[in-house]
């Protein structure tokens, strides 16, 4: 993040500046803001292959506000579509969630649909991610937010389902296949994993799951941790499918941020950490089969691996980061097999 902003120098970011201020004027008002005459931009804040985030100012307001440009990644077009889907999410969810506690929601205050620009609140805060790395967080208060993480997904999920359902696929695994083989014997636990998928009882396509609307990135480092609650970011409307990818996208990042942290004691906590999640989804939204959710987190971390194959040949930093997800893995196979021996008997 710091070396592309770096690489664009201070010259580019007082252009966009420029750019962003001049959109404000002349649009003139925004009913939640006020009239924007007198806008301050700050330079960026956070900056992404697919994103480039501002605070914007004004003198009627005492609270900050977001603005986020979107391009399409590792490029400088502006991403119109991501930017419209998003804020159509943000509307939709804010107008049609009513008062419900810990469902916290980003508030969605104006579209630049031409330049791929949303305005929104800015929640005053930190990533799940970053606060798993902060020793201002005890263990306890991390099983908190994580619990709550759990609770706003399981909100999320109840708002996008109509009581349809879906059988198990048992084709997942083939598009993790070919980039399996091709690891050679750097790819032998993710082919053990696709072997066992494939010949498990769920690949039969007679388990039924429940279908949602999915988040599509539900992950610590798009969960903001404040002293009100919790807050999801960076979600959409558009895609349909087992409310199980995000339960495993999530289990699955969260155990990857801990294994970065360097805080020996949390990783100690990973087991209930991992309880605290379900816990709380499972007090909105309802039992989560356990056999079903180990399928899954398998599929994710194995598809999360092939993305990652070129980790092992990274020098030092890429084998180690290689070796853990290889145990990581590992260790969702065994609960995998043990589950599913359980539902035979």
């Amino acid at each position: 993040m710091a070396s592309r902003a770096d690489q664009m120098g201070s010259g580019n970011w007082e252009a966009q500046k420029r750019r962003l201020t001049a959109l404000f004027v002349r649009l003139g008002n925004i009913p939640a803001l006020g009239a924007c005459g007198n806008v301050s931009i700050s330079a960026p804040i956070h900056v992404s292959g697919h994103a480039r985030l501002f605070l914007g100012t004004l003198p009627q307001r005492a609270e900050p506000f977001l603005v986020k440009c979107f391009y399409v990644s590792g490029t400088e077009q502006a991403d119109i579509e991501e930017a419209r889907l998003q804020y159509e999410a943000l509307v939709h969810l804010n107008e049609t969630r009513g008062a419900v506690s810990g469902f916290n929601l980003v508030q969605p205050f104006h579209l630049f649909a031409e330049e791929g620009i949303i305005v929104q609140s800015w929640i005053e805060g930190k990533s799940l991610d970053r606060a798993l790395g902060d020793a201002a967080f005890s263990g306890a208060q991390l099983l908190d937010r994580v619990a709550a993480a759990g609770a706003w997904l399981g909100h999320f999920h109840r708002f996008g389902n109509d009581g349809h359902t879906a059988a198990v696929s048992g084709t997942l695994m083939d598009e993790i296949d070919e980039g399996a083989r091709s690891l050679g014997s750097h790819g032998r636990v993710l082919n053990e994993a696709v072997e066992l998928l494939r010949n498990s009882v769920l690949a039969q396509g007679k388990t039924i799951q429940p279908v949602t609307t999915l988040h599509c990135d539900f992950k610590p480092a798009n969960v903001i941790a404040t002293d009100g609650g919790v807050f999801a970011i960076d979600f959409q409307l558009s895609t349909r499918a087992s409310i199980y990818f995000d339960l495993a996208h999530f289990l699955n990042s969260l155990a990857i941020d801990l294994m970065k942290t360097r805080r020996p004691g949390l990783l100690l906590q990973a087991k209930a950490m991992q309880r605290a999640f379900v816990a709380g989804y499972e007090r909105v939204a309802g039992p989560i089969e356990p056999l079903i959710l180990a399928y899954y987190l398998v599929y994710d971390l194995s598809r999360y691996m092939v993305q990652h194959g070129d980790a092992h040949t990274s020098g030092l930093a890429g084998r180690a980061k290689w070796w853990a997800m290889e145990r990581l893995l590992a260790m969702r196979l065994s609960r995998f097999r043990m589950l599913a021996r359980r539902s035979a008997t």
